[in-house]
Order: C-alpha cells, then structure tokens, then sequence
C-alpha cells in the first residue's frame, strides 16, 4: 500500500504486515504438508486485513490508494555527479 499510514491505523498496519510474513514463513520453509494449506489460509487472512486497513486509512483521512500495483518500493536518489563514470576501472 503506497501512501501514509494515519497514526489511528498503524495497529491495523502492524496486524496486516506480521500475518503477510507468516504467510511467506510458511510457504518458504514447509515442515509438513499442511504448512502450504496455512500459508494459504494466512494470505487470505493477510488480504483481508490489507483490504480493511485500506478502507481505514481513508476514513481516517489518508488518501485512497489501491493495494494492486502499489506494492512496488518507492526509491529517491540524488542526480549523479558528472565524473563518476570516470571512476569505473
């Protein structure tokens, strides 16, 4: 979710973000074979929360955002100094 959080949200953030961990914890290290079925059922759970926390957040009066298409990282670089390239050897 791309955007700022409101502080009356950040619970709901927390809860959200800790269930989509354990959900990726399941699926990358299975011990047994239910472990996908949990992992699984945790994404769900994780989805919901995200879905909530959405609606929260702009009730809350943070700015509609859509959870599709803004999970990407947002970067911020300086512009490049003019003789770094001369530093490749």
């Amino acid at each position: 979710m791309a955007g700022i959080v409101q502080t009356s949200t950040v619970t709901l953030a927390k809860s959200a973000a800790a269930v989509r961990a354990a959900a990726m914890v399941e699926l990358a290290y299975p011990e047994r074979d239910e472990d996908v079925s949990v992992a699984d059922a945790l994404t769900a759970l994780a989805d919901q929360l995200l879905t909530a926390l959405v609606a929260a957040n702009t009730v809350a009066g943070g700015a509609p955002t859509t959870p599709a298409g803004s999970s990407l990282p947002q970067y911020s670089f300086p512009d490049p100094v003019a003789w770094g390239d001369t530093l490749i050897l």
